[in-house]
């Protein structure tokens, strides 16, 4: 009986159309019946936040509103496609000019397949309040900072960074807070340098450290190196010159200070046992005297102790001095041709000696020494340097330099007859 109701055509669109009709009634008023759904903590977006900070130099600071709830009505079939992966809330920042605090509206951005016009939205919060402020860049200082300690004689030197300099860009209430970039070294009874690459953290008047959420810097590392040197007493010393009767035995000589505190690499400090003070010479020394020369410090060798200069005191013990009247002259290496004669009769001399032979010594036994060998080949007076010779003294010696006068005269316009006055050797 069934096939011969489905064999009829008309029974079979009948039953065809009451079948849709059923599907239809379902559909319009189960399946895609108008329904409300609640979407929570949908992330807020900001447009032309790049431009906002290059073009304005202007700079969200705080947003108080991080998320919203949003609620669509509409058809079953539209309002069930929208997740909280595919709606975004999303500020538009291209009216803001400058800061401040703005109240802003967000636009509800929904995913391809939902037409804007087949639901309706409900906000909570509506607005979203946000504050700007004006950006600026500032260059902050690279600072060193040792946690821990140094070994006994070392010294810590100059950090050296790189880059000596952070650029830090953000608000300018935050930014003008920042005083420096600090970094920190740790380590206990360190003997030697250190090299790093260091982070930092920025730090404002009173050493509290600045939330850098809000600033960029144009370098998240630096290069540290913090020199150690090694810290020596290096003594002080002195050299003399001998002569004309007195050596380093007659004398005694103390210097002040006797050492000086440096610092230095160990390499550049190894070599070095003493600081040499200027050469004195005793040759022309009559008394006692102080000498005041500078310390001689090393290239790359500082002077911890802060002393420039130092005081050598030498003091004449063993010798003395006398004046004694020379009348013994003697010429030597006379230019062939002519004949010499002293200007003078007598020349007063400083002789020194020890203490107990300076009593001894008379014009006896000092002898005048003119050397012409560098005299000029012509007739009139010279000035000679005498060389004054201490006979049968062999410690002895004459202190000062002395110059003599001497006469050359061709020997063809000496006469024959030769003056009674006694006249001086010449060898």
């Amino acid at each position: 009986m069934l096939n011969k109701i489905f064999s009829n055509k008309l029974v079979v669109f009948i039953l065809a159309f009451i079948m849709a009709c059923l599907l239809w009634g379902y559909v319009s008023n189960v399946v895609n019946i108008e329904i409300d759904v609640k979407i929570n903590n949908i992330q807020v977006t900001f447009d032309g936040e790049e431009d906002l900070r290059d073009k304005r130099t202007l700079q969200i600071i705080e947003s108080k509103v991080e998320d919203v709830d949003l609620t669509f009505t509409g058809k079953r079939s539209e309002v069930t496609k929208l997740t909280r992966e595919n709606v975004s809330a999303v500020v538009d920042l291209h009216s803001i000019r400058s800061s401040g605090e703005y109240s802003m509206a967000y636009s509800v951005v929904l995913p391809d397949t939902v037409s804007e016009n087949s639901v309706t939205i409900s906000r909570n919060p509506y607005y979203v309040q946000i504050t700007v402020a004006k950006m600026v860049t500032a260059q902050v200082p690279v600072t060193g900072e040792l946690v821990g300690s140094v070994a006994e004689n070392c010294i810590k030197g100059e950090y050296e960074f790189t880059p000596a300099y952070i650029s830090v860009s953000g608000p300018d209430s935050v930014v003008g807070s920042i005083v420096k970039a600090v970094v920190t070294v740790r380590g206990d009874d360190l003997s030697k340098s250190v090299s790093a690459t260091s982070d930092y953290v920025l730090t404002d008047a009173l050493g509290e450290n600045v939330d850098m959420s809000d600033i960029s810097v144009d370098y998240e590392e630096v290069e540290t190196f913090m020199p150690v040197y090694q810290i020596k007493d290096v003594p002080l010393s002195v050299r003399f010159i001998e002569g004309n009767g007195i050596t380093t035995g007659d004398i005694t000589w103390t210097v002040e200070p006797t050492t000086v505190k440096v610092y230095a690499y160990a390499e550049e400090l190894d070599g070095i046992n003493e600081f040499v003070l200027p050469t004195i010479d005793l040759t022309g020394m009559l008394a006692s005297e102080d000498f005041t020369f500078p310390i001689p410090v090393s290239n790359n060798v500082t002077n911890l102790s802060g002393e420039e200069t130092a005081v050598v005191r030498v003091k004449i013990v063993g010798v003395a001095s006398k004046t004694v009247t020379a009348t013994n002259f003697v010429v030597t290496n006379v230019p062939e041709g002519y004949y010499a004669e002293v200007a003078r009769s007598s020349l007063p001399v400083t002789v020194r000696a020890p203490k107990e032979q300076i009593d001894y010594i008379d014009s006896n036994n000092v002898r005048v020494v003119l050397d012409m060998s560098g005299a000029g080949a012509y007739s009139g007076n010279q000035l000679v340097t005498a060389a004054v010779m201490i006979d049968g003294f062999e410690d002895a010696g004459a202190v000062g330099e002395y110059t003599v006068a001497v006469t050359l005269t061709e020997m063809s316009a000496v006469q024959s007859s030769a003056s009674a006055s006694p006249s001086p050797s010449v060898e």
